[in-house]
């Protein structure tokens, strides 16, 4: 271990000078292939300019053997997927790199730019994706051959939904570790306590769950959607009847492993299948300090008032969300009825289109929304498929844990740092 920390710290752009032997230094070889130190360090610069970590030596110490746990899974599922003639177009990769690139308000081809300013080589990241996406495409395929979901399931899970509605339902995101073997116990609950402890230093809970989560949601960034307490582990439904919204939980030993739990929203269940109509809009946002006093707010509330009575449709709604912030995105933002909150829900549920709500408030500061869209609802045809679809990604992420304990269990692992 102080060995592989020595060669990171070089390599990451301490001051010790790396040699070019240390650059293709062997960090471990996974059956027939090579994970080279110059792999390793890449994917740890990776990790923390995207999370958002302080780049220290301390925190590259104990990223490490967590990184390295990584890139041996991508190599094992990578290998598995050639095997079964799974393959990734590079346009697929290319694809799913823009919805990253998206997701970081990047503009549009400047993702290149952006890792290469912070030393990081693109094949790192697509290496990354073309893992994950072989991966998923195996379990599914899997699936569908082998344990098809059944119109029964289906017409069950429409029952339970019936069942929840009217109870409270959780957004959750997770990180989850597994545990293969009785002696990984205490190893495993350490490198949850450090997550938990790099998240609270200001990591980003979405990047470290795509980067570390044993689960198939990692390529979510964790998002496991919108669960009832009946759908969690005991130690899960218990503990986040007790969370706020946009807490993290401490490592919760469940079955398998443990988990990181993190409370996105929280609301009542009303639709009793996945779906709903979407609504287009578009917001101005009039931001509030944290703790503004009264003068500020009620200041903020009539401007909002005024805006509200000046807009006439949805294009001089964008264009005054411009004269408001210069920052402000144009994009049409497509929300379901069913995520929501209350507040804004009641706002804008029989808005009709082209006419500004009334100021809505919340935590950010005071908004003002337009409809410019709607959507109806799914069809009933519809709504049997997304239940499906989610189904599927229960089973998946079941296959997903026992698949790669094997190949884990199955394959020659000989770690060299």
């Amino acid at each position: 271990m102080a060995v592989m920390a020595t060669l990171i710290f070089a390599l990451a752009g301490g001051p010790t000078t790396a040699t070019a032997q240390d650059v293709q230094r062997i960090a471990a070889v996974v059956n027939d292939e090579v994970v080279s130190l110059f792999d390793l360090v890449q994917r740890m610069r990776l990790v923390i300019f995207s999370s958002g970590l302080e780049d220290s030596a301390e925190v590259r110490r104990r990223l490490g053997p967590q990184v390295l746990r990584r890139l041996i899974d991508e190599r094992l599922q990578l290998q598995e997927a050639k095997r079964n003639n799974v393959t990734v177009s590079d346009q697929q990769t290319l694809q799913a790199v823009k919805v990253i690139e998206k997701q970081n308000q990047l503009p549009a081809g400047q993702l290149d730019e952006y890792l290469a300013r912070n030393g990081i080589s693109s094949e790192t990241l697509t290496t990354q994706v073309r893992a994950e996406m072989s991966w998923v495409q195996l379990l599914r395929r899997q699936i569908n051959t082998f344990n098809q979901i059944g119109e029964d399931e289906v017409d069950a899970e429409i029952s339970r939904l019936e069942a929840n509605r009217g109870l409270p339902q959780y957004r959750i995101s997770e990180i989850y570790l597994v545990i293969e073997s009785s002696d990984q116990e205490v190893s495993v609950r350490e490198n949850a306590n450090r997550l938990v402890e790099q998240i609270e230093a200001g990591g980003n809970f979405r990047v470290l769950a795509r980067q570390f989560s044993d689960g198939v949601t990692a390529t979510q960034g964790g998002d496991i959607g919108w669960v009832t307490e009946n759908q969690l582990d005991d130690e899960v439904a218990g503990l986040v009847q007790t969370m706020e919204k946009g807490e993290v939980s401490d490592p919760i030993r469940v079955s398998g492993g443990y988990l990181i739990v993190k409370l996105q929203d929280l609301r009542i269940a009303s639709a009793s299948v996945p779906g709903g109509a979407l609504i287009g809009l578009r917001q101005i946002i009039l931001p509030l300090s944290r703790n503004a006093p009264a003068a500020e707010v009620e200041a903020q509330l009539e401007l909002a008032e005024t805006i509200g009575q000046s807009v006439n449709g949805c294009a001089d709604m964008a264009a005054t969300a411009a004269e408001v912030d210069a920052n402000a995105s144009n994009d049409l933002v497509k929300v379901r009825v069913g995520d929501m909150s209350d507040a804004i829900r009641n706002a804008v549920l029989d808005l009709p289109i082209g006419v500004p709500s009334k100021p809505v408030r919340s935590q950010a500061g005071v908004h003002v929304f337009m409809v410019c869209e709607r959507e109806t609802p799914d069809s009933d045809i519809s709504k049997r498929e997304k239940i499906r679809e989610a189904l599927i990604s229960k089973r998946m992420e079941v296959l997903s844990r026992s698949y790669l304990r094997n190949l884990r269990r199955d394959a020659f692992v000989d770690i060299r740092i």
